[in-house]
């Protein structure tokens, strides 16, 4: 605290406000910054999501898709012959 201050302490609540104001200010900018990442986790998070559905799914798809295989009949491109349960061209 310096004499001025002592003498005129509006000059030295003017100053203390302006930061404050400034830090307000501040306080606000980064919370809108977290705001905003927020989202973007939220939105990559929901697309991870996503792709691991369809992964999932796939999954299940190629898995089904390997069932029928092993239980139907080969057909040789070859010869043209149908070959045995679960066989495939080699």
């Amino acid at each position: 605290m310096s004499i001025t201050d002592i003498i005129w302490p509006w000059a030295a609540l003017r100053r203390e406000r302006s930061r404050l104001c400034r830090a307000r200010e501040n306080l606000r900018e980064l919370e809108l910054r977290v705001d905003a990442y927020e989202y973007k986790l939220g939105e990559i998070d929901g697309n991870l999501r996503e792709k691991e559905l369809r992964l999932l799914l796939a999954e299940n798809e190629i898995a089904k898709l390997r069932k029928k295989i092993a239980t139907g009949h080969f057909r040789n491109p070859e010869t043209g012959r149908i070959g045995k349960k679960g066989q495939t061209f080699q």
